[in-house]
């Protein structure tokens, strides 16, 4: 899965849990973001689909 957090683009995975998915982050796009632990970001995400 591909996602943006502002113009940084990076490839994850989203894991369920209790109810809601969990995005991980990098310490690489952690840190080019601005983001700490337990920050709440907007995310843009898109599936590419390989045939």
């Amino acid at each position: 899965m591909e996602a943006w957090i502002g113009d940084i683009r990076f490839t994850t995975s989203l894991f369920p849990k209790d109810g809601a998915y969990l995005l991980p982050l990098k310490l690489a796009v952690r840190e080019a973001a601005g983001v700490k632990l337990g920050d709440r970001v907007p995310v843009r995400m898109g599936l590419t689909l390989r045939g």
